[in-house]
């Protein structure tokens, strides 16, 4: 059949959107993922502060920090006794999957999983095969919870007088902020290295020796993260 031109419509609004949500639905049917929604974007005032940090790093790594902390994400935490893998979304909901030191050999084991809520004190978490909840949790944004490790903000070590601290752009064009911690406490290591990509979307937390051996890696990626669903649970009675 051939058709007239002159008498097929042009698609409405509404009917593009029906097709797309098709076309979505279709995609998770057959197994495969439709692209996110939104992407974090780094605003305009955020990158100018960025490209100054050779000469007003201060400055340039409070504009960032600020804007960083409200943004959904993700990371990886990898220390001495094992790794957690994270998720922050949108609306401060964070999960946890954490994982142990295999104790057969190479690799890890799951440990479990953990939901911290928005107001960074009721967690969530398997207990003898049950979700339950509590309110002895605390803050797991990694730009946010500093002062829970150490006595000052790493990421923002100039606001603790007496802090030594040195910056520094690397060779690829990473953003480096390292200050020393004089005085370690238990589970504290003597240097703290940050690390923030040109592009504003990925960073780096090191503790480490004055040596430069690494204790803890922490990578970050700034992204969008679909919302996290915490599952069904009951108040935790000890």
């Amino acid at each position: 059949m051939i058709c007239n031109p002159s008498v097929i419509r042009q698609p409405t609004a509404a009917t593009r959107h029906s097709v797309v949500a098709l076309l979505a639905a279709g995609a998770l049917l057959l197994g495969f993922s439709p692209p996110a929604q939104a992407a974090v974007t780094v605003p305009p005032e955020v990158a100018s502060a960025l490209q100054s940090f050779s000469t007003s790093p201060q400055a340039a790594m409070t504009a960032w920090v600020g804007w960083a902390k409200t943004q959904p994400m993700t990371y990886v935490n990898t220390n001495v006794g094992g790794k957690g893998s994270c998720a922050i979304d949108a609306a401060g909901v964070t999960k946890c999957r954490e994982f142990d030191n295999n104790p057969a050999g190479p690799g890890y084991v799951s440990a479990g999983s953990l939901y911290t809520l928005a107001n960074k004190k009721t967690q969530v978490f398997k207990f003898h095969g049950s979700w339950v909840r509590n309110d002895f949790g605390a803050n797991t944004n990694p730009f946010t919870n500093a002062k829970r490790f150490y006595p000052y903000n790493y990421w923002l070590p100039w606001l603790t007088p007496g802090v030594p601290v040195s910056t520094t752009v690397d060779a690829d064009g990473w953003l480096v902020v390292t200050a020393q911690n004089k005085n370690p406490g238990d589970d504290q290591s003597q240097v703290t290295v940050v690390r923030v990509s040109p592009d504003g979307l990925h960073a780096q937390f090191n503790q480490q020796s004055r040596k430069g051996k690494v204790d803890v890696r922490e990578t970050i990626t700034l992204r969008d993260v679909p919302p996290i669903k915490v599952p069904a649970n009951k108040p935790q009675h000890l």
